[in-house]
């Protein structure tokens, strides 16, 4: 009879724990418990997974991506030097997919994740990631040990990132980091799963949410000897309020998910307010699809004539951020639409003013993700009003620098070819290096 090729349970035992000492870790009841994980492996052909409501999602980003191959059933991934939303959103999307596929496999039980080569990123992104790895976890079933670890880079901000929204945070794990003045970080992190009666008014979560979010972002100002107005902060709630009902309210035929999260490190040289909004569900695209016969009647023409330069759902993309367009309006005096923009718009002004009070010489970088389709703002393409009879004003964006009856621009707006988001990302960066000498009057 044919003597099988693999070595005993006894013999790996004692090659693992030659292996540990050639790198000088010590043997541990724990490392032990992780060898028997390896050995019920090899047995059972691997842990099985069953995919979670948030997973079902994180599917969608990429269907065909090929996965990374785990060696002994752990996974070793290098983050790639630029991994950020705002810089390369495609690349990104499909770096977390790829993650996300290569955890769900049966044959990996364990991550090992090396920032130290990244040196461009994002709270989205990271955000983003640290959901996806928690998700990949909590549809491991049976598994022992820690499932993720990692090396942690050099840059004391990049950790604190990942300490305060990213993957470290999402996992509640350890990082063996001293962490700076903790009072000049300044982190918002918020989250709901699951369903609730969509309503800003109420004491409910998205209530809350706004009020804390505006109280956050006037605390992290205050470091800089600036304060908003009462106006601005109540815009801001208001218009945060407004995005999560819409969030909760287009999610489609599943339950409202999303997060939002802020961060602001005055410790650093470079100080950078990043505000990073996300909810799994429909796209953009897809609630216009399912809009009133009032809104597709009204969008039409401007979808007709751009038809040679994007495709329908981007167009549709672009449409659905205009003022006064909605999914649900009926007739022109339903008055819905479009929080998203206002809120672009309000911290467009709040950097402008910055600009002017401070004598700050950065860019804010903004874009929006949804389906296919990403809609940059960087504040050269200037929102345009347009007042109606009654006094009030409708808000548009054209995507260029003449007007809404001409085509937008490709430089606001690209089609990803191969990665698809499934609801919509928000991501806000303001460069905050002025002067910080105080001020009579706060930010407006």
């Amino acid at each position: 009879m044919r003597q099988s090729a693999t070595p005993s349970p006894t013999h790996r035992r004692k090659r693992w724990n030659k292996h540990l000492k050639r790198r000088h870790l010590r043997t541990s009841e724990r490392n032990f418990v992780e060898l028997q994980d390896r050995e019920r492996l090899a047995v059972n052909g691997g842990v099985e997974f069953q995919s979670t409501p948030i997973g079902k999602f994180l599917e969608k980003i990429n269907k065909n991506i090929r996965q990374y191959t785990p060696k002994n059933g752990e996974l070793t991934i290098k983050q790639p030097p630029s991994f950020c939303l705002l810089k390369k959103p495609e690349q990104t999307l499909r770096q977390i997919s790829k993650i996300y596929k290569s955890l769900t496999s049966s044959r990996t039980y364990r991550v090992n994740f090396i920032h130290t080569k990244t040196k461009e990123f994002c709270i989205g992104a990271e955000l983003l990631l640290g959901i996806a790895v928690h998700e990949a976890k909590s549809g491991k079933k049976g598994l022992k040990g820690d499932f993720a670890r990692g090396t942690l880079p050099k840059s004391d901000s990049y950790c604190e990132v990942l300490k305060g929204i990213g993957v470290i945070k999402q996992l509640d794990a350890r990082a063996d980091h001293l962490t700076q003045r903790p009072e000049k970080i300044h982190v918002f992190n918020r989250k709901k799963r699951g369903a609730e009666a969509a309503s800003t008014s109420s004491s409910d979560s998205k209530s809350k949410t706004a009020d804390d979010f505006k109280n956050h972002i006037n605390h992290a100002l205050r470091d800089h000897q600036l304060i908003l107005t009462e106006s601005t902060q109540h815009k801001i709630k208001g218009l945060i309020g407004e995005i999560l009902d819409n969030a909760e309210e287009h999610a489609g035929k599943n339950t409202s998910n999303w997060n939002i999260a802020a961060y602001l490190n005055n410790n650093d040289s470079s100080k950078v307010l990043e505000i990073s909004m996300l909810n799994f569900g429909n796209s953009i695209s897809q609630n216009m699809e399912s809009a009133s016969e009032f809104t597709k009647t009204t969008i039409s023409p401007y979808i007709e004539r751009n038809a040679h330069l994007f495709n329908r759902t981007t167009l549709q993309t672009i449409a659905a951020m205009q003022g006064a367009i909605s999914s649900a309006n009926n007739s022109k005096s339903d008055t819905r639409g479009n929080g998203t923009l206002k809120l672009i718009e309000v911290f467009e002004n709040i950097f402008d003013e910055y600009q002017q009070l401070r004598k700050g010489k950065s860019c804010c970088e903004m874009n929006l993700i949804s389906g296919s389709t990403v809609l940059r703002f960087d504040g050269s393409a200037k929102h345009k009003k347009i007042e109606s009879e009654d006094g009030s004003e409708t808000v548009y964006i054209p995507f260029n620098n003449r007007g809404i009856n001409y085509p937008p621009e490709s430089k606001y707006i690209q089609e990803m070819k191969t990665t698809y988001f499934p609801g919509v990302i928000i991501n806000l960066r303001l460069p905050l290096n002025g002067s910080i000498t105080p001020l009579k009057e706060g930010v407006s």
